[in-house]
């Protein structure tokens, strides 16, 4: 797909290319002219580029926010879960040394 230009695009190539050749002499010849006809190109590629750039750039920081997030909860998670089975294993060990000593009081 071929860009097209905007308020011009209905004309034809030809057409096209004599507005943007007179607009180029123009700017050539009045400085006024040459920074009215960059200030128009700056805002047009600012409204074309400025926000797909915004919607990625959030995309970005909330992907980055949730694995933040999941990534901490999962840390947490998974500590409870080491914690819970060493418990585990510490009453079975404390469970085991009272069989013994009931086993030797005997």
């Amino acid at each position: 797909m071929i860009p097209t230009l905007p308020l011009i695009h209905q004309f034809s190539a030809l057409t096209q290319s004599g507005i943007l050749a007179s607009l180029l002499l123009i700017s050539y010849l009045n400085t006024r002219a040459r920074y009215l006809v960059l200030t128009l190109l700056s805002l047009y590629l600012g409204a074309k580029i400025v926000p797909p750039i915004c919607k990625w750039g959030l995309v970005l920081f909330k992907w980055i926010a949730m694995l933040g997030f999941y990534g901490t909860y999962f840390q947490i998670g998974l500590g409870f879960v080491v914690t819970g089975f060493g418990g585990v294993l510490v009453f079975f060990e404390n469970a085991a040394k009272e069989l013994e000593k009931g086993r030797t009081g005997r």
